[in-house]
C-alpha cells in the first residue's frame, strides 16, 4: 500500500479509537430518540449472546431496508445450500423487516459502530468466511480489519453516484486504501463500475441492479379486500416511505388535489413507522380527518389522510393505490427511495 494510503487509514483509525468514549454517548442519544433496540444495544458494540454456528459462514451487510431487500433474491437462493448466513443492518426498520423476510436459518445482527475495538470484537466472534457489502457501504475500519483477518471481501449491487465520487475525490488516499482491499465488485451500472475502478477496485463488473430480481412485496389478501371496500368509489394516492419534513408538503398537495377531486384519500406510509403519532398530530393541526393503521382503523368516507404506521405492508398499499409518490425525494437532492417495488405492482410512480 502506498504511503499516503497507509497514512490516511492510520489517521482514520487513530481518530475513531479516540472517539470510543463518545460512542457510548451517541448510542444513549439514539436510544432516547427511539433509533436503537435497548435489548440489542450490545450488538452495536460488537458483542452478542448468539453463538457462531459451525461450518462456513457468509456475512452480508446492508445499510437499511432498500439495501436489505436487494439482497433477498441472493439470500433465498443460498438458503438451499449448506451454508450459514449472517446479515447485518444498521436501522430498526431494517431489523424488523429482516425478522419477517430472512430465511429461518439466517442470523440477523446490528452492525457495530465503526470503532476499532467494536469491529474487532464482531469479527473475532463471527469469523466469517466471506464478507459481502451492498451498494455504497464503505466503512474504513470494517473493511480494513476484515481484510486484515484474511476474509475475502466483495461488493454486490455496487453504487457510486457522481456526487459520491466527487466527494471521495477530496480524500482519494483513504478511499483507495479501502477499495484496493475489495476482491470483487459487482455494480448496478457501467458508470458505477468505472468510478469504483478509478479508485483501485479489482475485478469490477457491471451486472445490473439486483432490485429488478426481487419478488413483488407480499401482502394479505383479506386486508386488501377490506381496504378496497372501505375506499370504494374514491380516488386514492399513496405517499410511500416519507421522511420528516415531507408530510407538510404532502398536506399542501392534498389540499390542492381535493379542490378538483373532493373525495380524494391520501395514504401515508412513513419510512419509520414510529413517526406515525407525530404525523397524526401534524395532520390534526391542519384540521384534517385522520385514521391510523396501527390502531386497526380503516378509512371512512370523511377520512382525508390514512397513516399506515405499520411494518411490512407496503405491498398492500402499492396494490391498493394506483399512484405512488416515493419519499425522501422532497428533502434529499439525491432522489427518492426504490421505485422498482411500486412499478412491479403497476403503480404510477412520482418523485418530488
Amino acid at each position: 500500500m502506498m504511503f499516503k494510503q497507509r497514512l490516511a487509514l492510520f489517521l482514520y483509525q487513530s481518530v475513531t479509537k479516540l472517539l470510543r468514549p463518545l460512542a457510548y454517548v451517541f448510542l444513549v442519544y439514539r436510544l432516547k430518540k427511539g433509533k436503537e433496540d435497548s435489548s440489542r444495544i450490545n450488538e452495536r458494540r460488537g458483542t452478542t449472546a448468539i453463538a457462531r454456528p459451525k461450518g462456513k459462514l457468509l456475512w452480508f451487510h446492508a445499510a437499511s431496508v432498500g439495501e436489505f431487500m436487494s439482497l433477498m433474491p441472493l439470500l433465498e437462493r443460498l438458503e438451499a445450500h449448506d451454508v450459514n448466513i449472517l446479515v447485518t443492518t444498521g436501522t430498526l426498520t431494517s431489523a424488523n423487516i429482516a425478522a419477517q423476510r430472512l430465511p429461518k436459518t439466517a442470523i440477523h445482527q446490528f452492525i457495530p459502530l465503526d470503532i476499532p475495538v467494536f469491529v474487532k470484537r464482531f469479527l473475532g466472534h463471527w469469523k466469517p468466511d466471506l464478507a459481502i457489502f451492498t451498494e455504497s457501504e464503505i466503512w474504513p475500519n470494517l473493511i480494513s480489519y476484515t481484510a486484515k483477518n484474511a476474509i475475502p471481501i466483495g461488493i454486490v449491487n455496487g453504487r457510486m453516484s457522481a456526487r459520491s465520487y466527487n466527494r471521495w475525490q477530496k480524500m482519494p488516499s483513504l478511499i483507495s486504501a479501502l477499495l484496493t482491499k475489495i476482491d470483487f465488485c459487482l455494480t448496478q451500472t457501467q458508470s458505477d463500475a468505472d468510478r469504483f475502478s478509478r479508485f483501485g477496485t479489482k475485478r469490477t463488473l457491471n451486472v445490473g441492479n439486483l432490485k429488478f430480481d426481487c419478488n413483488p412485496l407480499p401482502y394479505d389478501q383479506l386486508d386488501l379486500k377490506c381496504f378496497a371496500a372501505a375506499t370504494q368509489g374514491r380516488h386514492v394516492w399513496l405517499a410511500a416511505s416519507t421522511h420528516e419534513g415531507e408530510e407538510t408538503i404532502i398536506i399542501d398537495a392534498y389540499q390542492q388535489i381535493k379542490q378538483r377531486y373532493p373525495h380524494v384519500l391520501c395514504v401515508i406510509v412513513p419510512r419509520h413507522p414510529e413517526r406515525g403519532r407525530h404525523i397524526l398530530k401534524t395532520m390534526l393541526a391542519h384540521g384534517l380527518n385522520v385514521k391510523l393503521r396501527s390502531k386497526a382503523e380503516l378509512p371512512c368516507p370523511e377520512t382525508d389522510i390514512f397513516i399506515a404506521d405499520t411494518m411490512g405492508e407496503l405491498g398492500l398499499f402499492y396494490r391498493a393505490c394506483p399512484i405512488a409518490f416515493i419519499g425522501i425525494s422532497l428533502v434529499s437532492p439525491g432522489g427518492g427511495h426504490n421505485p422498482i417495488e411500486a412499478a412491479q405492482l403497476g403503480a404510477t410512480v412520482l418523485y418530488g
